[in-house]
C-alpha cells in the first residue's frame, strides 16, 4: 500500500463502472405490499337466531398497508449493506486500505438495471434491498442531489473560507459499435444515473476504446484515477463498459493550524514504530467513546458530509472483527464534546480486482454462464467478466482529498462444444482462394519437428 504526504484541501471520490453491454431498465412501479388479516377484531357472538335473520354477505378482508418506502433512504441502506459486507474482507492486513463504498454500490446499481430474473434478484440481494427499481434508482439519483446540494447539518463554524464543497457524479455506458443497447435501459440510466450513451471500437480496437475510456475516468476524477482498466482488461470478447466517476472537494469546517503539526512517533499494525506528521487542535465535535473506540466527526464546510474517524483502544483487529455497521450503530450516541485532537496527515491508495471479493459474498450469478443481462440488449451470451476498483485518500490540515474508480466489463460467455481436433498425428493443408477456390498452397505434413 502507497502511502504519501500531501499538501492539497479537495477530497476526491471518483468511482469508474464497467460494463460489457447494456445497461438495465427500471421494472414497472408495483403496488404497496399488503397482507390480509384472516381474524377480525374480536365481539361477543350473536345468537344463532340474530345470524339467521342477517342477509347473507361476502367478507372483505382488512387490508393494511405498509407506510410507502422512502427512495433515499433505501439507496443509502443499498450503499451502507455493500459497505459492511466489502470492509469486513479487504479491511486486514498490514497495508493501508481505501475504497468507495458508493462508487461500488453505485455500479452495482446501475449493472442491475441490465440484469433479469435471479441475476437481477442476486445484485439486489447483495445490496440487501427489499424493494423494487422504481424506489431504488430514484433513491440514488435523489440522494445524490440532496448530496450535491450542500444541505448542510453541521453546528460548528469554519475557521477559515475554503474551496466550495462539491460533489460531481458523472456516469457513463460504453457500447461497441455493433452493439444496440435496450430503450428502456439507456432511459433508466440516463434518467436515474445520469449516464451518457457513448461508442467505443471494443471488438476491433479493445486497447484504443479502453484507453478512451480510462480519459474519460481521468477528466472525471480531476486526473486521480489515470488507468482504472489496466492493459489486458478490455478483450474483443467485451461488449459494454460502464463507468461511474464521482468527484469529492471539501474543507474541514474547523482547519488544523498547519503551525501545530508535530512530526510524532505513530506505532503500526506490526508493533513497530513510523514518525507521521501529527495535525493538532482543540475542537469542538460529535464525540463517543466505550471500552472498544472513540469516535469523533469532523464535519466539511457546506456540506451534509463528514469524517468520522475510529480509534480503537486495543488492536485494529478487533475493531475489523466489529465490522462497519456495529460502528455506525453508535453514531446516534455522538455528542457535542471538547476535545483534544491529533490527527496524522497521510495519503493513500489501493487498487482492487474485486471480482473474487463479490463471489466470496454470495454474487455469483452475474460472473457465471447462466447471467442474464438480457435487459441490457437482446444478448443472453453476457456474463460480469471482473470488477476493478481504485481508490486514493489524502488527508491534510484543511480538508481531505479521495478519488475512487470502479469498472465493471461484461463480455460474451464463450461458447461450449463436444468437439475435439488434435492434431497429433500426419496430415495436409491447404492455403486456397475463398471466392474463386484457387489453391496456392498446398502440404502434408508427416512429421513437424523437420523442416
Amino acid at each position: 500500500m502507497k502511502t504519501r504526504l500531501m499538501r492539497t484541501s479537495m477530497l476526491t471520490l471518483a468511482a469508474a463502472s464497467i460494463l460489457a453491454c447494456s445497461p438495465k431498465v427500471p421494472r414497472p412501479a408495483n403496488l404497496p405490499e399488503v397482507r390480509y388479516e384472516e381474524d377480525g377484531p374480536t365481539a361477543t357472538p350473536l345468537p344463532s337466531a340474530a345470524l339467521s335473520a342477517l342477509p347473507s354477505a361476502t367478507i372483505e378482508p382488512t387490508v393494511v398497508a405498509h407506510p410507502p418506502a422512502i427512495p433515499t433512504e433505501e439507496a443509502a441502506k443499498a450503499v451502507a449493506g455493500v459497505s459492511d459486507k466489502l470492509l469486513k474482507q479487504v479491511f486486514s492486513g498490514d497495508e493501508n486500505v481505501v475504497l468507495s463504498p458508493w462508487s461500488i454500490a453505485e455500479l452495482l446499481a446501475m449493472a442491475s438495471a441490465g440484469a433479469k430474473g435471479p441475476t437481477h434478484d442476486e445484485f439486489t440481494s447483495f445490496m440487501n434491498v427489499k424493494v423494487h427499481d422504481d424506489v431504488l434508482f430514484p433513491g440514488f439519483r435523489d440522494l445524490r442531489s440532496k448530496v450535491s446540494a450542500g444541505l448542510s447539518q453541521a453546528t460548528t463554524t469554519s475557521t477559515t473560507k475554503g474551496p466550495p464543497f462539491i460533489l460531481d457524479v458523472a456516469n457513463s455506458a460504453w457500447a461497441d459499435d455493433a452493439v444496440t443497447l435496450d430503450g428502456a435501459f439507456s432511459t433508466a440510466i440516463h434518467e436515474y444515473f445520469g449516464a451518457e450513451v457513448l461508442r467505443a471500437p471494443i471488438r476491433q480496437r479493445p486497447d484504443d476504446a479502453r484507453r478512451k475510456i480510462n480519459a474519460w475516468v481521468g477528466d472525471h476524477t480531476r486526473q486521480k484515477i489515470h488507468n482504472l482498466l489496466p492493459e489486458g482488461s478490455i478483450t474483443p470478447l467485451v461488449r459494454a463498459v460502464m463507468v461511474n466517476a464521482v468527484y469529492f472537494l471539501g474543507t474541514w469546517q474547523s482547519t488544523f493550524a498547519p503551525g501545530k503539526t508535530r512530526l510524532t512517533p505513530f506505532v503500526t499494525s506490526k508493533g513497530t514504530k513510523a514518525q507521521a506528521l501529527m495535525m493538532n487542535q482543540l475542537i469542538t465535535a460529535p464525540y463517543f467513546a466505550n471500552d472498544q473506540f472513540q469516535m469523533i466527526e469532523l464535519g466539511y464546510q457546506g456540506s451534509s458530509l463528514a469524517m468520522v474517524v475510529v480509534l480503537p483502544k486495543k488492536s485494529i483487529n478487533e475493531l475489523d472483527e466489529l465490522g462497519v455497521g456495529a460502528v455506525e450503530a453508535m453514531l446516534p450516541k455522538l455528542s457535542q464534546e471538547a476535545v483534544h485532537l491529533s490527527l496524522p496527515k497521510f495519503s493513500a491508495t489501493r487498487a482492487f480486482n474485486l471480482s473474487g471479493t463479490l463471489m466470496k459474498l454470495g454474487l455469483n450469478l452475474p460472473f457465471s454462464d447462466k447471467a442474464d443481462f438480457s435487459r441490457m440488449t437482446n444478448d443472453k451470451s453476457l456474463y460480469l467478466s471482473q470488477v476493478v476498483h481504485q481508490a486514493l485518500v489524502t488527508v491534510d490540515e484543511k480538508g481531505t482529498e479521495a478519488a475512487a474508480a470502479t469498472g465493471a466489463t461484461f463480455a460474451v460467455k464463450a461458447i461450449r462444444t463436444d468437439i475435439v481436433m488434435n492434431v497429433d498425428h500426419p496430415f495436409w493443408f491447404l492455403v486456397r482462394d475463398r471466392t474463386s477456390g484457387a489453391v496456392f498452397f498446398a502440404g502434408r505434413i508427416v512429421d513437424p519437428s523437420k523442416k
